[in-house]
């Protein structure tokens, strides 16, 4: 895997950015002393080197992934406009396939807004089709009103219940707080913009644990020797999350409900009672 990086430049690259001194070497690992703090430790000699002109294969996947999302997004509205001149029913059907398959795959990813975006996409399916049935003997300029604002309505509820359920699923799943330090902080490019993942160290029934999770982001980039408070699963402790994680996300999800559920609340009242 790093024939071409040879042996020499590894243990260069090593020893010059994680500021390390070689003591032993092995096929897969290195004991290592840390030159600032004089302690000596060992490490999985992969983790440390990557090849030459060669990016994380993860980094790359999330790269084509969203690449794709973006083409077929753009083909769904160009399909959504050609089927618009023809059938208008067919227009929104197109759209709806698109919300609907990308909130499934949300979910797959355990990302709890794809519910909003399956149920929105459900919607934008189920609804015309219903509307094209000339047995169904619907009055839709009533009926069509009140389902769009019903929509509305559940997907406010759902932003301000569901956020914080979420929470508390964490909450149980990783219940046991440890102190952990930052070892190392990645770095990476991802579309022009420089990102970073910190490296976590600590220690846990007589046990010492380094995680990687290479969640790279440039908000809050925690510095090495930063000490933070990780809330780990027991069972597992490289399942980990962050206390205040989240929070700010949460209480904008609560306040955009709100507003989801005023607005649907009042537009339903003028709707009914207007007139």
């Amino acid at each position: 895997m790093y024939d071409d990086i040879k042996k020499d430049e590894q243990d260069s690259i090593i020893e010059k950015e994680h500021n390390w001194t070689i003591i032993e070497k092995h096929e897969f690992f290195y004991t290592v002393k840390d030159n600032a703090t004089g302690d000596i430790f060992t490490i999985n000699k992969k983790d440390y080197i990557k090849p030459k002109g060669k990016r994380d294969p993860k980094a790359s996947l999330v790269v084509a992934l969203g690449l794709i999302f973006i083409f077929w997004f753009v083909g769904s509205l160009f399909l959504t406009f050609i089927l618009g001149n023809i059938n208008s029913y067919y227009a929104v059907i197109c759209m709806g396939q698109y919300f609907l398959v990308f909130g499934i795959i949300a979910l797959l990813n355990k990302a709890w807004p794809g519910i909003i975006f399956s149920i929105v996409g459900l919607a934008l399916i189920v609804i015309p089709i219903m509307m094209m049935n000339p047995q169904l003997d619907i009055n839709w300029d009533k009926v069509l009103p009140l389902i769009i604002l019903g929509a509305f309505f559940v997907i406010g509820i759902g932003l301000i219940i569901i956020p914080s359920i979420v929470k508390k699923m964490l909450n149980k799943k990783t219940p046991t707080k440890v102190m952990a330090k930052v070892v190392e902080v990645k770095e990476d490019h991802f579309d022009g913009v420089m990102v970073y993942s910190p490296v976590y160290e600590f220690y846990f029934n007589s046990k010492n644990y380094r995680i990687d999770k290479g969640n790279y982001s440039n908000v809050n980039v925690l510095k090495v020797n930063d000490i933070v408070e990780l809330w780990i699963n027991p069972d597992d402790p490289e399942e980990f999350r962050i206390e205040d994680s989240g929070h700010v996300a949460i209480i904008m999800m609560a306040l955009i409900g709100a507003l989801f559920v005023g607005v649907s609340l009042l537009a339903l009242y003028l709707f009914l009672f207007s007139n």
